[in-house]
């Protein structure tokens, strides 16, 4: 019982150097790319100007601020039980870091499906859609270390010129990591020690959606 419970705090320990490298870029995933902005450069409101590609590019950003927020909570849970046992373990203070945890991601999912809706009656750019399906995904892959089934997931979206799944793929992650999430608040509020799978669960859908996004960034950054 004791060796597993080693091994269980040695993994998670792996798993947050692991993942913090991923929070530091995310602020560009789905935000600002520089010179060569996603949103207004790939879908193009018909007949509204500006207008809708300014609130399509704030709802990006207020939704990238509340999913950074989401993961720091994350990370003090992680913090808090891989600091603790279920003897020690301060419940009342866990519980107020998860009720952060899980306000944030309903902000998040709010702000997604806003995002998804906008984007779900905005026509794209046609000559940005035909650059996204001639470029040569091969050689984007190649030309650093990708994880290769991450890669597959976003370049076979993106090569048929498929933009909006990269707001459904980010509001269905969101929508799972909550589920999780709740059921470890659930077992937080009754002075139940937190699953340690559950909690590998939540970070490998958090982790996987910053890389699916990550290389969506850097397709986009070609465009």
């Amino acid at each position: 019982m004791a060796f597993n419970k080693t091994i269980s705090r040695s993994c998670i320990s792996l798993f947050i150097i692991f993942v913090l490298g991923n929070v530091i870029v995310f602020p560009a995933i789905f935000g600002n790319l520089g010179e060569k902005p996603f949103t207004p450069t790939v879908l193009k409101a018909s007949g509204t100007g500006s207008g809708t590609d300014t609130m399509m590019s704030g709802l990006i950003q207020t939704g990238a601020g509340y999913v950074l927020k989401a993961h720091s909570d994350f990370f003090l849970v992680l913090n808090k039980v891989e600091m603790s046992t279920p003897e020690t373990l301060n419940y009342t203070e866990l519980q107020t870091v998860m009720r952060s945890l899980r306000t944030n991601l309903v902000n998040a999912i709010s702000t997604y499906k806003n995002l998804k809706a906008l984007a779900d009656s905005t026509p794209y750019e046609p000559s940005m859609i035909e650059i996204l399906k001639q470029l040569d995904y091969k050689a984007l892959y190649l030309a650093r270390p990708h994880n290769q089934s991450v890669w597959a997931e976003v370049e076979k979206s993106l090569i048929m010129g498929d933009v909006r799944s990269v707001f459904s793929k980010s509001l269905s992650d969101l929508e799972a990591i909550y589920k999780m999430v709740d059921s470890v608040y659930y077992s937080v509020s009754n002075k139940i020690y937190p699953d340690i799978k559950t909690l590998w669960s939540i970070g490998t859908v958090f982790c996987d959606s910053h890389l699916y996004g990550q290389y969506a960034a850097e397709i986009f950054s070609e465009l």
